[in-house]
């Protein structure tokens, strides 16, 4: 193996082990949620306890409504949009910026990833720059599990879309390294 192919090998190695760190540590900060949730539950439950009417509990429940949504929509959604985010712009700084346009569904976590940074993660029909982003987002997300597109023109993403989104840099990767090898 020609040095050439030594620097490009462990390049390749170098990055297919970051995206399995990626990987790995989305796994652990969603057991991480989980129990936070699951924690959360037990402790209403323990409180609820000790009110004597049903009515007492009800309201209890009410007040505690909101931090749980919080719990178990918001903050998984922050975590999956960040660690999105992380393995977007490794890879694309990895790349040198120069993954190119004809890697469609890298292109689509682009306009994803610009969606997430200057719209909050909400599809924008109304300003015209973005009004091509939001529809190509929302007919991709219609065909693809792991992400869609709630009621409020938001993108959701689940736990496998994160795995998916590395499957597919590391795929590029590959073919990458693979030409580069060729040369």
């Amino acid at each position: 193996m020609n040095t050439d192919n030594k620097v490009i090998s462990l390049r390749q190695f170098f990055i297919e082990n970051t995206l399995a760190n990626f990987n790995n540590y989305h796994n652990y900060l969603e057991e991480h949620s989980k129990r936070t949730l699951k924690d959360f539950e037990n402790k209403i439950e323990i409180e609820k306890s000790k009110f004597k009417t049903e009515e007492e509990k009800e309201e209890f429940e009410e007040y505690c409504a909101d931090e749980y949504q919080r719990l178990r929509d918001e903050l998984p959604q922050i975590l999956r949009r960040s660690i999105f985010f992380s393995i977007y712009s490794f890879c694309k700084n990895e790349s040198h910026k120069q993954i190119p346009r004809n890697f469609e569904e890298i292109d689509i976590f682009r306009r994803i990833r610009n969606c997430i940074a200057h719209s909050d993660s909400m599809l924008d029909y109304k300003d015209s720059r973005n009004k091509g982003d939001a529809k190509i987002i929302k007919e991709y997300a219609i065909n693809k599990p792991g992400i869609s597109i709630n009621d409020r023109n938001e993108i959701i993403m689940e736990p496998a879309y994160i795995k998916h989104v590395t499957n597919v840099f590391k795929g590029y990767f590959i073919n990458y390294f693979q030409n580069q090898k060729k040369r």
